[in-house]
């Protein structure tokens, strides 16, 4: 039988979401926690793959077991993962129903700070470049809102056949201080360090050093930015992952 988890976790102290030899990750804890509590070998599949540092305030996983799940799982669970990683709640699905295939939209958001702070630098990103043109920075996250094609905002040596990515929208806001910068990005599906990359133009865009007519020539011809800033993993969270079979924001059941 199938069943769905839903999670969040600080990706601050692990090697990304995928198992890796001798590494810390956030899909080996959950291995472990199940298969002590089931008393069986379990492999969960995830959502989607986060790199290290990378964060998640939504996520969803599927695994199959033998037997159901005890009525307090969610309880023994958050038990053994540990303080990085909260369990919210446990989905009986169908036995097809696949965590990262059946996915219909995933959201990221990518915080950052301007002004230093050691309680933010963990959980957001800190530029330290200031006056930033916000006005260009909204056309320019406007122009990637349009763009269907994103192979300029992917890594140039990375073997992508398809480049085309459905984005829902794409949302840049500052604080009334100026001192934090927030964007959120929806899609059916994203590249490999897409949204890193793309911080990394608005931020460019922001300090002057390429103009929005660039920006918008490089995307609608599928060009080649002559820029290389991939913004930091600290910044960015996975928030947001949508089923057809799942409510978005259902009550946190132990067991349905």
């Amino acid at each position: 039988m199938r069943h769905f988890l839903e999670v969040a976790y600080n990706g601050k102290t692990f090697s990304g979401w995928q198992v890796q030899p001798n590494k810390r990750t956030v899909q080996g804890v959950i291995n472990d926690a199940l298969s002590t509590l089931h008393q069986q070998p379990i492999n969960v599949v995830g959502c989607g793959r986060t790199d290290a540092g990378v964060h998640a305030s939504q996520y969803f996983l599927h695994y199959d077991a033998d037997k159901p799940p005890h009525e307090d799982i969610v309880y023994r669970l958050n038990a053994l993962v540990g303080r990085e990683i909260a369990v919210k709640r446990i989905i009986a699905v169908g036995d097809d129903d696949h965590a990262r295939f059946h996915a219909t939209e995933r959201a990221y958001t990518y915080r950052t700070h301007f002004q230093k702070d050691p309680f933010f630098d963990e959980l957001s990103y800190y530029c330290f470049y200031r006056g930033l043109d916000h006005e260009a920075m909204q056309q320019a996250a406007w122009l990637i809102a349009q763009t269907k094609d994103f192979a300029p905002l992917c890594k140039a040596d990375e073997d992508q056949t398809n480049t085309r990515c459905d984005v829902r929208y794409v949302r840049l806001s500052f604080s009334k201080d100026g001192n934090a910068m927030e964007l959120n990005i929806a899609s059916n599906r994203f590249l490999y360090n897409m949204i890193r990359r793309i911080v990394g133009l608005l931020i460019t865009v922001g300090r002057g050093k390429i103009d929005n007519t660039e920006v918008k020539h490089v995307l609608e011809t599928s060009g080649t930015f002559n820029i290389n800033f991939v913004a930091p993993p600290q910044g960015l969270y996975l928030s947001r992952v949508a089923y057809p079979f799942i409510e978005a924001h259902g009550k946190a059941e132990e067991h349905v």
